[in-house]
């Protein structure tokens, strides 16, 4: 790569162990995750000395120290070590197929309030549509009103209420067969 390697890398030669730097690919199952959630030292025998991100770098991270997509992990270790490292580094990275990806997709829908519907004078927090469901209202029409309003959370659902959600299209059938 051409960067200047730290002065206590020439050491680490004489003793096998080498520094080697690694990227968190976007997609890595690793994002977000702390170095001590992680266990990276006791679970492969190697140390992360640094953490590039971007124009920032993180020398000696403390386990609280949390991975991002991008980072660049500087990684001592030996030959061995790193090897093993870098071939579990790969398959941490979360591969979707286009059907996977496709099945979670958000789609925004409505349903109509009807009148034996278990909603009725509930709100939207006692309805658990976020909890229950997975799916987020975005926007409510009042019976006889052609004007959608900002959900609030603790108003409650009237007979013939036009409710706008967003779910991924399972979790939105689910809530459409128990609304009606």
């Amino acid at each position: 790569m051409g960067e200047k390697q730290p002065e206590y890398a020439g050491r680490l030669l004489d003793r096998d162990l080498h520094l080697s730097d690694f990227q968190v690919p976007e997609e890595s199952s690793w994002a977000g995750k702390s170095l001590k959630e992680l266990d990276l030292g006791k679970k492969y025998d190697v140390h992360v000395a640094s953490i590039i991100r971007g124009k920032h770098r993180v020398n000696i991270p403390t386990g609280d120290t949390c991975i991002f997509p991008n980072d660049t992990l500087q990684v001592i270790g030996t030959d061995e070590q790193l090897s093993a490292f870098a071939e579990v580094a790969e398959k941490a990275t979360h591969t979707y197929d286009d059907e996977d990806f496709e099945k979670h997709e958000m789609k925004l829908k409505q349903f109509v309030v009807g009148k034996n519907s278990p909603f009725i004078g509930y709100s939207i927090a006692e309805c658990g549509i976020r909890d229950k469901y997975h799916c987020l209202v975005v926007g409510v029409e009042s019976a006889g009103e052609d004007v959608l309003r900002t959900p609030q959370v603790h108003a409650p659902f009237k007979e013939n209420d036009v409710v706008w959600v967003v779910g991924e299209e399972n979790d939105l059938n689910k809530l459409f067969t128990y609304s009606y």
